[in-house]
């Protein structure tokens, strides 16, 4: 941290010490992009904004699926609609390391909250946990427009699989793996996009335009502050 000739890192770390790291990193003036969650308590996530700010330095937390080009496929799609609900599911096995929720369902958050703005209700029920902290969960949130998102995340699968389904009042549309889809009624799914482009590279694109731009990326501390006040509010035992 004290070579000056650094402007900038990136903190992929255990989630319990990323509010230490960052919070010395921006100490010693680098612009930083750290793993999600920026922490688990939002307090803290709220400080370590106010000092990125402070000190005129960028933080961006890793919310990757912000990023993926269905994710902005789909939202140019539903622009012009109203969201009735959105349904996450999300089956893998492992990893065992991290808390499931802190871990998972923080993507989930952040995806409803970038569709639907603040939730009034936020509610976690932990199913099971037997190999780890959390390991299957149900989650639901409840927004200001009547919009609602619920999710079933579970890592003691044998499968892999995540989709979001989002049902407008006209419309139902699924992104599942590398494909996003319009669903109708005795139809087969018809295809709108495939993605050709990596997550991670998008990602890390968006983290270096804001270096150069000096702008907040879209993942940014006040975002994550929300996704992790959100969390810690709806099961603070985590």
């Amino acid at each position: 941290m004290e070579n000056v000739d650094i402007s900038a890192v990136c903190i992929a770390t255990p989630i319990h010490t990323h509010s230490s790291l960052v919070r010395v990193a921006l100490e010693h003036e680098k612009d930083v992009f750290v793993e999600k969650p920026l922490c688990q308590d939002p307090v803290e996530a709220m400080a370590l904004t106010e000092l990125a700010q402070q000190k005129n330095k960028i933080l961006m937390v890793g919310y990757i699926y912000l990023y993926h080009e269905l994710w902005q496929k789909l939202k140019t799609e539903i622009a012009q609609e109203q969201i009735q609900n959105v349904l996450f599911t999300w089956e893998k096995y492992g990893s065992f390391h991290e808390d499931g929720i802190w871990n998972l369902a923080v993507h989930e958050v952040s995806l409803a909250n970038d569709l639907l703005g603040t939730p009034t209700v936020a509610q976690i029920h932990p199913l099971i946990s037997t190999l780890g902290t959390h390991d299957a969960y149900t989650f639901s949130l409840e927004y200001p427009s009547g919009a609602k998102a619920f999710g079933l995340v579970n890592r003691l699968s044998s499968v892999t699989k995540h989709t979001i389904t989002i049902t407008t009042q006209t419309q139902t549309y699924l992104w599942e793996g590398n494909r996003l889809l319009r669903v109708e009624k005795e139809k087969e799914p018809t295809i709108i996009a495939e993605s050709t482009t990596v997550p991670l590279d998008r990602e890390c694109d968006a983290f270096i335009e804001s270096l150069h731009c000096r702008k907040a990326p879209i993942t940014n501390g006040a975002q994550a502050t929300l996704v992790t006040k959100i969390i810690a509010d709806a099961f603070p035992q985590t």
